[in-house]
């Protein structure tokens, strides 16, 4: 992390920053966390993580609700607890484990915010994490744009929603630097025309 706090912004021509959330400005969930996950669900870690993550894009572009999305999870790695109430405790506690946020990365966004750069938080996220996670965060209010896929319908690495982050911060695509821990969606930003800078956890 500090080769990106040392780059020189202003001699690479960067007039906007754009941030991912989960493995930028939080940390991403842990394995301790998701073996917790799969300990509520009552079956082997293994099935558990591979039918979270198979069908995590719907639940973050918003295709489905988050007691839609536990539901399809459990039920296809047969857990004998699907129920409404385990449901919204794997919801919480999921929420919970991306919601360790980076202090130094907070202390980055308020600076570069500060010097009037442009700042957009562009995020695979949930709308009902969102509204746990970042709304009315102090932290939030030192972006200028809040890109959520699981609101405006479209998510990384797909082109719509760097576009979408583009309007609302009125920046040209070559004067952004992008910001991921995922190489897929760094190599879509750099297919635009941005910047970016590959987060290592």
């Amino acid at each position: 992390m500090n080769d990106l706090f040392s780059m020189d912004l202003d001699k690479l021509g960067i007039k906007a920053v754009f941030f991912d959330f989960g493995g930028v400005m939080a940390d991403f969930i842990t394995p301790a966390n998701l073996k917790q996950l799969s300990q509520v669900a009552q079956v082997s870690q293994e099935p558990f993580e591979r039918s979270m993550w198979k069908h995590r894009m719907d639940f973050d572009s918003g295709k489905l609700g988050y007691d839609d999305y536990w539901n399809t999870v459990l039920s296809e790695c047969q857990s004998p607890v699907n129920t409404q109430d385990n449901r919204h405790l794997l919801f919480c506690l999921d929420t919970v484990g991306f919601s360790h946020i980076r202090v130094k990365m907070v202390q980055f966004v308020h600076d570069v915010h500060k010097r009037g750069l442009k700042t957009a938080l562009v995020s695979n996220m949930a709308k009902e994490a969102y509204e746990y996670l970042v709304k009315d965060q102090v932290w939030a209010s030192y972006f200028d744009a809040l890109v959520i896929s699981g609101i405006i319908g479209h998510s990384k690495p797909g082109e719509a929603i760097y576009k979408y982050a583009l309007q609302q911060c009125n920046a040209s695509v070559e004067s952004v630097l992008f910001i991921d821990d995922m190489q897929k969606n760094l190599d879509q930003a750099a297919l635009l025309g941005m910047q970016t800078y590959l987060m290592r956890n």
